[in-house]
């Protein structure tokens, strides 16, 4: 290989890695969204989610090994190309313009950006399920207290005796049972309260 097909390699690898990323980032993107979108609790769909996601991961960063790899192997290539048929003063005026631009990320950086993204897209998945059992139990309690509240008003109303009216003998208004008598005290005798005719 001459040296411009080495540096057409480099940068095709370079690209390869890159793809790997762009993946990388649509679908964690796609599972950060599906799962703000829903609605209800399900700890299975989480798990099942998040374990597909670290089988997706594991595989991703071991390509990405193989690349990272890959580079170094050619970009080592490249610095110990040997020139014996091409002009030295263009290819060593060539060399000195391109190879300092040639800085690929180490495996350990590569390998600590995706453990660490990967961390914290299943994080972000648990506490999205977390938010989501949290709102649907703030729910149910306020579904209870507003049940509990109509019935202990209803049932209040109902205990409740209507005042007679003004200028109503005895006989047209029908006696209550002693346990729904109330005291006159008590109830009031406001214009606004319904009386019984008989």
């Amino acid at each position: 290989m001459n040296y411009n097909e080495l540096i057409q390699l480099y940068f095709e690898r370079a690209t390869a890695m890159q793809s790997y990323w762009n993946l990388y980032v649509i679908i964690v993107g796609g599972l950060l969204a599906f799962s703000s979108m829903r609605k209800h609790p399900a700890a299975i769909t989480t798990a099942v989610v998040s374990l597909l996601f670290v089988l997706f991961a594991y595989k991703n960063l071991d390509a990405m090994h193989d690349t990272t790899a890959q580079r170094f192997a050619v970009l080592d290539a490249i610095k110990l190309y040997d020139a014996t048929t091409a002009p030295v003063a263009a290819l060593k005026q060539v060399r000195d313009l391109v190879e300092p631009t040639l800085t690929p990320a180490t495996w350990r950086s590569v390998k600590a950006t995706h453990i660490t993204s990967d961390i914290l897209t299943i994080a972000a998945l648990c506490a999205m399920e977390l938010r989501r059992r949290r709102l649907r139990q703030d729910q149910e309690l306020r579904h209870d207290f507003t049940l509990f509240h109509l019935t202990s008003t209803r049932h209040r109303r109902s205990l409740e005796v209507p005042p007679r009216c003004p200028g109503l003998s005895a006989q047209t208004v029908p006696r209550q049972p002693a346990r729904f008598r109330a005291d006159a005290s008590l109830i009031g005798r406001g214009a606004d309260r319904p009386c019984l005719q008989g």
